[in-house]
């Protein structure tokens, strides 16, 4: 591989491991509140004092909107909890131009420590290029968030821009928000999984 393909190689990976983990994060915690919500709506089950009383009581899942078993879950801070989500959403499908206008309406209702800025980043600079005037100079690809942008180029600009260190206060904000409103989701949601296996199983 020569040095210009080792370079752009190197462009590419220095945007796409970023980006995969940024996805996943957010993923993982989009997920979390959508369990969160399962157990949420089954939270009568931990609650029977006998086997009959236990019997009678439901395990179906309740299909609804998803924001509306936030606000159930999260009565104090669902506002919050439902914009952290959709801006988890737009990042897990590499949309980075969804998960921004999250970002701005969240600092709008509920304010931002992360510093934010709108200034052209730029992304590449190629030196030494012979223009058709016959002169020769450099050329600067600067860009900011638009709707032409490849993926990567959104991304970049999304992160030099300091929209990556507001994620991070987002996600923070909901994992904090999980572990105080639905502390040990974990045990909850697999002791949920067992209680609808004695109810729903069958007699081997």
């Amino acid at each position: 591989m020569n040095k210009d393909a080792q370079a752009l190689a190197q462009y590419f990976e220095a945007n796409w491991q970023p980006m995969l983990a940024l996805m996943s994060r957010a993923r993982a915690i989009e997920f979390r509140i959508r369990l969160a919500a399962e157990v949420h709506a089954q939270a009568t089950f931990s609650s029977s004092r006998t086997w009959e009383d236990f019997q009678k009581g439901q395990r179906q899942v309740v299909r609804r909107k998803l924001e509306k078993h936030v606000r159930e879950v999260f009565p104090t801070t669902a506002d919050q909890m439902i914009l952290v989500r959709q801006c988890a959403d737009g990042l897990a499908h590499a949309d980075y131009r969804a998960a921004r206008l999250r970002i701005y309406q969240y600092r709008k209702q509920f304010g931002l420590s992360a510093p934010l800025s709108e200034n052209e980043i730029g992304v590449m600079l190629y030196t030494n290029i012979a223009h058709q005037d016959g002169t020769t100079g450099d050329i600067g690809y600067l860009l900011t968030s638009s709707d032409e942008n490849l993926i990567l180029e959104e991304y970049e600009v999304f992160a030099r821009q300091g929209y990556t260190v507001a994620v991070e206060e987002l996600m923070s904000f909901a994992e904090q928000q999980l572990i105080e409103v639905v502390p040990s989701l974990n045990l909850k949601y697999a002791a949920l999984v067992m209680s609808r296996g004695l109810k729903y199983g069958k007699r081997l």
